[in-house]
């Protein structure tokens, strides 16, 4: 038989469904994966309708393991379930999934010698997807010698190689998220924390939960990403130094501290077979430990996956939207022969590897008594992804490629800056938001061979974490590709400086305050006046370099422009002589603060002056920014807080003069909650329309025409905010023409937005309205659903209050009813709101 016939005969027998998925079912998980899904993209829809296939993958849940064709990966074992057979050899066997375990051992499938160790959050950065090749730098620790595994100090190349890793795993669609961590699987997750809240036993409390998936499919199973996101969110948002966890897949190899918590655990394995263990203690009740995460932004940053859902469990009765099972809370009662839990030490148990902590043994002498309250889980809907948007270049592209979005040097923040009245935090801690853009698969009947092999878009980095020829920005951010970045005019050898530009030294400097403490260990004879090039041909900001509480720090403003020019508007190549690590401007300007070394950082900015105006003189930052089409978040946000700064901050007091209530109580949403509607609920584009009813100081608006670049209005009735929000318009422009940038169009209306028909006629064109509503009236909800009327079809309405009755029936005399569907949704804790540091709940409407 001829070669060619071969290959004909081949395919025959391959386009037959049947034999083909006989084939594949005898392929190791790995190979399935990532080989068999990349043939083409008929193989991809024939993996991901096949049952058995799916099975195989652990996409899908079987009942039993002795009749699954499971099988593993190429050259290794199935990893043993504690106090479970190692085969599947009876019905109720149980095999953990090897890609999963693989991946995500130290703090999730460690059934090694440190199995049922308690961890810390710095144990994430021992996954194998996290870690660098460099050894992990330990600290010696104060209790029992235990170590502290700490993340290691890295050059930028390797600290942007070590954040893409981890994006890869955290990215949205990552098919790990998906993958059942056993089969057949868990039918949900337990949930136990054992609180130690003082040394005295009615003060230590045992509560738990039994936490359901969250697929609506009947006996779905527990899924790794629900798994990861209760773990990594537990880990990291629990405000005391004392805080450890460990996942139980079985029974632990020491004992419980208390009989009480055994009681709970058991109760739990009967109806599942995975507890998560949390231990919380105050800072007090256990000897002190360094705070870990020190900084939670960072943490989140690092480990926190796009399509995070937090699993909240709230203490008290109200509403939800799908109602898991009742939790109870054990307390023991005071004993007459009380010992401090710290007398519960390593005696006991040995010393465990880095990063673990065994549990506290000893016997329990406390009765229990259990109290029953509820716990409630709100599913959050993914938004629906919209096929006009592409992912941007990561920062790291060579030096050919495209300007990069902007980097963290040495895992600090850029916006590291003092505290002010500006209501755009850090965006560290920011959510990380990307859409992965999905492909439709046909199902046809037969399989076969053909040419069209998936693109990059499919590649699964769960797997293999080498580079994809298309990346994403840092933070995961989509960029619109129609949009136009360069403004034109800030790049012409005629532009002059700018006359209506807030300087920084309009706003801080020795005449108003001439108590202000001079920095960088200048002296009175010292001139503390120096100027700051921005990226285009508008001129220089003036500042002093002076210490005033609450207001612009120059030092950090400073060294923040000139990172941004680096890392957003140069290429590797060309930013060179900024980011050259030993000598570099950067590192000049850096070593010169940490050091007070006022003439050095003077020189460091001069020449960075003359190199910036050098490289907008020559063509070289208008060309880059013509070739990208997104603004960085962490750009977007530190040019609004430069506005705010400038025009609010000075006078934030006048913001607090409003009557409650009223319709006009003032309160504010944070930049992450905008940045996640527009991105993430909304997926907005340059070519629409925002509006913003009740817009305040005009925060949002500014926001929408700046990250998103569409025509962007608000209306605002109360006095003061609508005197600042002109302001902060015509800084904004200014601002934006000095980083040459051009933003949305920007309208404001002073006035009742019921009344006004500018508003009126830009609703109807909007895709987008927010209506803080929070403090709104009944009767001006009412007017607002009769204004909704003549809203087109698919706009999108974010409110944190609903427009439709809560009666659970629907009215044909409801207006709102008949014309919005209604998404639920919530924003979790850590300032979303200005009014609060609570997470609470919004609505996604749109119009029908």
């Amino acid at each position: 038989m001829s070669e060619r016939q071969s290959c004909r005969a081949m395919e025959t027998v391959l386009a037959i469904p049947e034999l083909l998925e006989a084939v594949l079912v005898q392929v190791d998980m790995r190979t399935l994966l990532v080989s068999a899904s990349r043939v083409s993209r008929t193989w991809k829809a024939f993996l991901d309708e096949s049952p058995a296939l799916q099975q195989a993958l652990f996409f899908k849940p079987v009942s039993d393991v002795c009749t699954a064709a499971i099988h593993g990966l190429e050259g290794t074992h199935f990893p043993g379930v504690p106090n479970g057979p190692d085969l599947p050899t009876r019905r109720d066997a149980r095999l953990i999934n090897p890609l999963l375990a693989e991946k995500f051992d130290k703090c999730f499938f460690d059934f090694g010698p440190t199995y049922s160790c308690h961890r810390r959050a710095n144990s994430f950065y021992e996954l194998p997807w996290s870690t660098h090749p460099k050894p992990v730098q330990t600290v010696q620790e104060n209790w029992g010698g235990w170590t502290q595994v700490r993340p290691p100090e890295l050059d930028e190349a390797s600290t942007r190689a070590l954040a893409e890793s981890r994006r890869r795993f955290t990215r949205r669609g990552a098919s790990w998220r998906r993958m059942l961590v056993s089969q057949p699987p868990p039918p949900s997750l337990g949930y136990m924390c054992f609180d130690i809240r003082s040394l005295a036993a009615e003060d230590q409390r045992v509560s738990s939960s039994l936490i359901r998936p969250g697929d609506s499919t009947p006996n779905a199973g527990l899924r790794m990403g629900e798994l990861y996101d209760v773990v990594q969110h537990g880990a990291g948002h629990h405000g005391r130094h004392s805080f450890w966890f460990r996942v139980l897949w079985g029974r632990p190899t020491g004992q419980f501290a208390f009989t009480h918590v055994r009681d709970t655990f058991e109760r739990l394995m009967a109806r599942t077979s995975v507890v998560v263990e949390f231990m919380h203690a105050d800072d007090h009740s256990l000897p002190n430990h360094p705070k870990d995460p020190a900084d939670v932004g960072v943490f989140d940053a690092a480990f926190r996956c796009e399509e995070s859902r937090e699993a909240k469990q709230r203490h008290h009765t109200s509403k939800s939207i799908r109602p898991t099972s009742s939790i109870t809370t054990t307390t023991p009662a005071k004993s007459r022969a009380q010992r401090p839990i710290s007398s519960f030490s390593s005696q006991s148990i040995g010393p465990p590897a880095a990063a673990a902590m065994p549990i506290l043994g000893g016997k329990n002498k406390f009765n229990t008594k259990p109290a029953a309250i509820r716990v409630e889980k709100v599913q959050v809907a993914a938004p629906k992804p919209r096929p006009k948007l592409v992912h941007a270049r990561s920062s790291t592209s060579s030096a050919k490629a495209s300007p990069r979005a902007s980097p963290k040097p040495n895992g600090k923040s850029l916006l590291s800056r003092k505290q002010s009245a500006s209501p755009y935090p850090s965006s560290s801690d920011e959510k990380r938001s990307e859409r992965k853009r999905k492909v439709g698969s046909a199902g046809p009947s037969q399989p076969k061979f053909d040419n069209d092999s998936d693109d990059d878009d499919n590649y699964d980095a769960f797997i293999n974490l080498e580079p994809r020829k298309r990346q994403r920005t840092k933070d995961g951010q989509l960029v619109d590709t129609q949009r136009v970045l360069t403004r034109a005019s800030a790049f012409r050898d005629n532009a002059r400086p700018l006359s209506r530009l807030i300087h920084a030294v309009d706003i801080s400097n020795l005449k108003k305050c001439p108590k202000a403490k001079r920095l960088l260990g200048a002296t009175d004879d010292d001139d503390v006046r120096v100027r700051l090039q921005y990226p285009s041909n508008y001129g220089a900001e003036d500042y002093e370099l002076i210490s005033e509480k609450g207001i612009i720090n120059a030092v950090e403003d400073i060294k923040t422009v000139v990172r941004f020019v680096a890392h957003v508007y140069l290429t590797e190549e060309q930013a060179t002589e900024f980011t050259e690590p030993t000598n570099g401007l950067i590192r000049r300007l850096e070593r010169a603060s940490n050091i007070n070394d006022f003439h050095g950082f003077v020189a460091a900015l001069q020449d960075a002056n003359k190199k910036i105006r050098a490289l907008a003189a020559d063509g070289t930052i208008r060309k880059n920014l013509d070739n990208i089409h997104g603004i960085p978040r962490d750009l977007v946000e530190f040019i609004l807080t430069q506005v705010y700064d400038r025009t609010v901050s000075p006078e934030v007091e006048k913001l607090k003069q409003y009557k409650n209530g009223t319709d006009n109580v003032y309160g504010e949403l944070t930049y992450k909650f905008i940045s996640e509607i527009l991105q993430e609920r909304t997926r907005m584009t340059s070519d629409q329309v925002f509006v913003d009813l009740g817009s305040g100081v005009g925060n949002v608006v500014f926001q929408a025409a700046l990250e998103i670049g569409c025509e962007s209005w608000g209306c605002e009735m109360m006095e003061n905010p609508c005197d600042f929000a002109e302001a902060q318009e015509k800084e904004f422009g200014a601002r934006c023409k000095m980083w040459g940038l051009l933003p949305g169009r920007v309208n404001l209306e002073r006035g009742d937005f019921t009344k006004s028909t500018r508003i009126h006629d830009a609703m109807k064109r909007a895709d987008v309205i927010l209506v803080n509503n929070q403090a709104f009236t009944p009767q001006l909800n009412a007017e607002l659903v009769n204004m909704f009327l003549d809203l087109k079809q698919g706009c999108k309405i974010v409110s944190l209050k609903s427009f439709v009755n809560d009666q659970g029936t629907r009215n044909a005399n409801d207006i709102a009813s008949n014309i919005l569907e209604v998404e639920h949704l919530t924003y979790p804790d850590g300032g979303y709101v200005s009014w609060t540091n609570a997470g609470g709940n919004f609505c996604l409407s749109t119009k029908k």
